[in-house]
């Protein structure tokens, strides 16, 4: 990566420690530092090493799991098709993802099982639809990316209608557990420390072949002629490349629900201070997007304490990102004007 370049890995480093302390911090039981950290050791007080294990440290490693799947994932994905408002839920994840989850409240007994096989399995397909259209895509280039986005937000808009039909057709107490997921939270669901921390390994590994796959990434970026003059298998590398992205945003969002602008905002802020290199971009959204979850999930658990309830995260990240992308996006388009007028 060139040492000239290592300094931008110092901020990232040491805020993901920092916002792994704030979540497992954060929660209706006040826990001071030293006692979080006696109970990660099976020392201290049993009642404190109950609300880390059980409660808080699953969190932790489904929140960092999250980040980081939806982070490279929006990378990847702008990488892949040259758009920098590519994102896991503009092409319809998300709206495959909510669609599974209310099959699976109406039909499979509206379990947190139910729901999360349901968003799973709505998310992979969907996915696999863009594919395949993709690979059988008779145009190539940026018609072919805008194309698909185009068809991933008319598939997000179709799958939002058929939800608010099954609206209607669910009994309250399913509803209200469905809108809840569809909110966004890391704790809708109580996930086992063994199941959020197999997650996050599987996330790693997701994110490791992505980095493998990131030169390919940069070639792709000139252009699909010239990636293909340099020897580059567009069609194999861009079904790779969506094929893994499946996967990583499947299981983000079958355990945590609708979390936007993690996936869309990331690639942004790492582009700044790293560059464009996608090798570095991949492996930096994922560490940003961890972080910036586990931020805010503290930040959401301690919102609001008089209400009795929380906040679900999705409406934090909607609150941070989208005036950071307003600001981002003006910046980027009065820079284009200045260099036009020069």
């Amino acid at each position: 990566m060139g040492a000239e370049r290592l300094w931008w890995w110092l901020p990232w480093v040491m805020l993901l420690p920092l916002a792994a302390m704030l979540s497992l911090l954060a929660g209706s039981s006040h826990l001071p530092p030293s006692a979080v950290w006696a109970a990660l050791w099976g020392e201290g007080d049993p009642v404190h090493q109950t609300i880390v294990w059980h409660a808080r440290l699953p969190v932790l490693l489904l929140g960092a799991a999250v980040g980081a799947s939806l982070g490279a994932s929006g990378a990847a994905l702008q990488g892949v098709l040259r758009n920098p408002l590519a994102d896991p839920f503009l092409l319809g994840v998300s709206g495959g993802a909510g669609l599974g989850a209310t099959i699976g409240a109406m039909a499979m007994g509206g379990t947190a099982l139910s729901m999360t096989l349901g968003a799973a399995t709505g998310a992979l397909v969907l996915m696999g639809g863009l594919a395949l259209l993709a690979l059988r895509l008779p145009t190539r280039g940026q018609q072919a990316s805008t194309t698909l986005l185009l068809a991933g937000v008319m598939l997000n808009a179709l799958c939002g209608a058929l939800i608010l039909i099954a609206y209607v057709f669910l009994r309250p107490e399913r509803l209200q557990n469905l809108l809840t997921w569809l909110m966004g939270s890391l704790t809708h669901q109580v996930v086992p420390v063994s199941t959020s921390g197999a997650l996050l390994l599987a996330t790693a590994a997701g994110v490791l072949v992505l980095h493998r796959l990131s030169p390919h990434l940069n070639l792709l970026a000139l252009g699909d002629d010239t990636a293909t003059s340099l020897g580059v298998r567009v069609d194999h590398y861009r079904g790779s490349v969506l094929a893994v992205v499946a996967l990583l945003v499947a299981g983000a969002v079958a355990y945590a629900g609708l979390i936007g602008f993690v996936g869309l905002l990331m690639p942004h802020l790492i582009r700044r201070v790293a560059g464009a290199d996608y090798r570095r971009v991949v492996l930096g959204s994922a560490l940003a997007g961890a972080s910036l979850l586990l931020l805010a999930d503290a930040v959401a658990r301690h919102a609001f304490p008089w209400v009795g309830n929380l906040l679900p995260v999705g409406a934090i990240t909607a609150l941070v990102g989208a005036p950071a992308f307003l600001l981002l996006l003006w910046r980027q388009l009065r820079s284009a004007s200045l260099g036009g007028s020069a």
